[in-house]
């Protein structure tokens, strides 16, 4: 199992690894990630997708990939609904 996080973690379970998501692209303007060649990003998705499961891959009747929200990102997001549909609201009156 793989987990995608955007902090770093410490992997209690042999069967885990964990990703970081987040890392610093620029600092004050000026670029201090080393890009990877467009081949190494297409080894980098193929890869990637040959772990998924056939059932989340397969085209007639796939399986929905479980996806879970963090309780902020979360709350977050149902903020945001709210205040578009306050807003909508109040734009039909």
């Amino acid at each position: 199992m793989k987990l995608i996080c955007s902090t770093q973690l410490t992997p209690t379970s042999t069967r885990l690894s964990v990703i970081l998501m987040r890392c610093p692209i620029y600092d004050k303007g000026q670029l201090i990630y080393d890009l990877p060649s467009l081949n190494e990003i297409k080894a980098y998705a193929t890869k990637e997708l040959d772990e998924l499961w056939n059932e989340y891959k397969r085209v007639l009747n796939p399986q929905d990939y479980p996806v879970d929200l963090a309780k902020d990102v979360w709350d977050n997001k149902m903020t945001l609904i709210d205040n578009v549909r306050k807003k909508a609201h109040d734009l039909s009156e």
